[in-house]
């Protein structure tokens, strides 16, 4: 690490951490746009590396590196491997396109990166969903269709009407409480009710 970023980070940790918090939301949101914006214009591999700084902002920030590494690692696989099976149903169309393997696509990698940043939300902006699995599926349910709207009206991909949609609530409906669940596992490391920023 460079003494400019090392300097950087020292800074951003000794803020409050409701600003670190929030400077970390902004920064993801920003990820996200880049992401959806490069994969509309066809530049896949651009907007997968968008996903790199917010992960690295995130890492940089955290006591535990090493666990939360484990889990944006997990997030991004388990989710890119969902995203995959959605894009076998025909019901969502990615921009660029799935990889046809027979019966089933190979979600674009820029996917992954959604994931990797998604995951960077569950420690700190996130937190607050701990123990609270309901409010984290119906999170999911509405959070995660929504997030596929913004994508399709950006131009990043095609989402079938109301069966696309339903679709993409069962996943993020499922996925938004188990990810929750493991990002308190990897808060557990810390005193309790402390998140991994301290």
């Amino acid at each position: 690490m460079g003494a400019f970023a090392r300097v950087f980070l020292a800074r951003l940790r000794a803020l409050p951490r409701g600003l670190r918090v929030l400077i970390e939301f902004i920064a993801n949101q920003a990820g996200w746009f880049a992401c959806i914006l490069l994969a509309a214009g066809g530049h896949a591999v651009w907007a997968l590396l968008a996903a790199v700084p917010v992960c690295l902002l995130h890492l940089g920030l955290s006591s535990r590196p090493r666990a939360v590494s484990r889990l944006i690692l997990g997030a991004t696989v388990a989710g890119w491997i969902l995203d995959s099976l959605v894009a076998s149903t025909g019901l969502v169309v990615y921009q660029p396109a799935a990889v046809a393997l027979g019966p089933l696509a190979l979600a674009p990698a820029w996917i992954a990166g959604l994931w990797a940043m998604f995951a960077t939300l569950l420690e700190c902006p996130l937190a607050w969903l701990a123990r609270r699995r309901l409010l984290a599926l119906g999170l999911g349910a509405v959070g995660g269709p929504l997030a596929w709207y913004g994508g399709v009206r950006l131009g990043a991909g095609v989402v079938n009407g109301v069966p696309g949609y339903g679709l993409i609530a069962l996943e993020w409906a499922v996925a938004t409480p188990v990810l929750v669940a493991w990002a308190e596992r990897v808060r557990g490391g810390a005193a309790k009710g402390a998140v991994s920023h301290g």
